[in-house]
């Protein structure tokens, strides 16, 4: 029937033949993280697969991976990977994605390869049919060993181009290419000893060629650019599931809508609500790590914190403009949404991503040494040319196309995982 997917033909007899998925993370702080693979955990169970996630110990508990799902625990790169990293100097700012890999464990073979043949052993014992990689590099680099169908869920940042592009900074000089070049060259080295230590040699170049790569964004959201080799599912947020709490409509003020979600420096998220509060905006402000005292600064006035994540699309269809950390779901969510936005990146991956948008005029960036930050929150509230570019790019997936994408990617996933391997998508 038209426009039903291949998963609402299956007979129900065939559902029972389930496939085994597991839904891994391995590094990273960020809550995003379960939501994302929460939401892959509920499309796989809807066409008869079984997901078992694999995540830190630390949120092996957490309510948002579904109580009815099997959970088991990350193995991670021991400390000496770190402790080498650091002997040799690669603490330093990172110059492009492969020093990050350095810094985590990826820079002493050895503890790499200890960390490598658990991940395989786990394979071995769950015998998955496919695995979903959100940022999980040594399970990423598993998978690839083993030949497992592979998908690699990422904002971008931690899927770069063979080429590892040098990191831009705001302010600074361009990167020199070449900068790079002895990163690589360790990265490269690692991953042949690591992958021969369990008997399947591998380079770099297959490592990073292995796995689907998945964007849950849009390719204006890339950090590294538009490029092919990519699919582009857009944002993957809580939404309905998530807490509904959106302005006081008792009080109306002169000002617009906001919507902010902010992460960071205290001083900095106050200059912004303080600024935010001047303007006369009436703000709904998602600040998970608030102190108790700034909550109580700010009962009863025109700025409203939240602790807990809000259904997010409503949020975004109320707001007149939305003041961000750079998250690139929430960046996603608010060009997909049409609404002018100002980032003020928190981290380097962030940094990337609002240098990109910036570049192409698709929202506002402020970064430290620029400036008082309330001239970039006038230019939101006021410079009517703000969040023109995004709504014309917001117009574009109108069309369904990235629900299509989503759809067909769950079904090739659960249904047909060999059409994951390299070549087959």
């Amino acid at each position: 029937m038209q426009g039903q997917s291949p998963a609402d033909l299956i007979p129900k007899y065939l559902m029972s033949m389930s496939r085994r998925i597991l839904l891994i993370w391995e590094q990273g702080q960020n809550l995003g993280h379960l939501v994302r693979l929460r939401e892959f955990s509920a499309q796989i169970r809807r066409r008869g697969g079984v997901p078992v996630w694999i995540v830190p110990s630390k949120f092996a508990a957490q309510s948002l991976i579904w109580s009815a799902d099997e959970r088991r625990v990350a193995p991670v790169v021991g400390k000496e990977g770190s402790k080498v990293a650091r002997a040799q100097g690669l603490h330093r700012a990172p110059k492009c994605f492969a020093d990050i890999l350095l810094e985590i464990g990826f820079s002493d073979a050895s503890a790499l390869a200890h960390a490598l043949g658990q991940w395989v052993r786990l394979f071995n014992e769950l015998e998955p049919d496919a695995v979903v990689c959100d940022y999980s590099p040594v399970a990423q680099l598993a998978a690839c060993c083993q030949a497992l169908p592979t998908v690699h869920l990422t904002n971008g940042f931690d899927a770069p181009p063979g080429s590892f592009p040098a990191f831009f900074r705001a302010g600074a000089s361009p990167p020199v290419a070449h900068s790079v070049t002895p990163s690589v060259e360790h990265l490269t080295s690692s991953i042949h000893e690591a992958s021969k230590s369990i008997g399947r040699v591998h380079t770099l170049e297959e490592y990073l060629a292995w796995p689907t790569k998945v964007h849950d964004g849009l390719p204006e959201t890339d950090p590294y650019g538009v490029r092919s080799g990519m699919r582009h599912i857009g944002p993957v947020t809580l939404d309905g599931a998530a807490f509904r709490s959106y302005w006081s409509e008792g009080r109306q003020m002169n000002g617009k809508r906001v919507f902010a979600y902010m992460r960071g420096e205290t001083g900095n998220i106050l200059t912004i609500l303080e600024s935010l509060k001047s303007a006369e905006a009436s703000v709904l402000c998602v600040w998970p790590e608030v102190p108790k005292a700034h909550l109580e600064r700010y009962r009863g006035t025109s700025i409203r914190i939240e602790t807990e994540p809000v259904d997010l699309t409503t949020a975004l269809e109320r707001a007149d403009a939305v003041v961000n950390y750079g998250s690139a779901g929430v960046v996603a969510s608010t060009l997909l949404a049409g609404k002018a936005q100002l980032m003020v990146p928190i981290d380097l991956e962030k940094h990337q991503l609002a240098l990109r948008m910036q570049a192409q005029e698709l929202g506002l960036a402020w970064f430290p040494g620029q400036g008082p930050i309330r001239a970039s929150i006038d230019s939101l509230l006021r410079d009517s040319r703000v969040g023109v570019a995004g709504q014309v790019v917001a117009d574009t997936y109108t069309d369904g196309r990235l629900e299509r994408e989503r759809a067909e990617l769950m079904d090739a996933l659960v249904l047909e995982p060999c059409n994951l391997v390299p070549g087959s998508v």
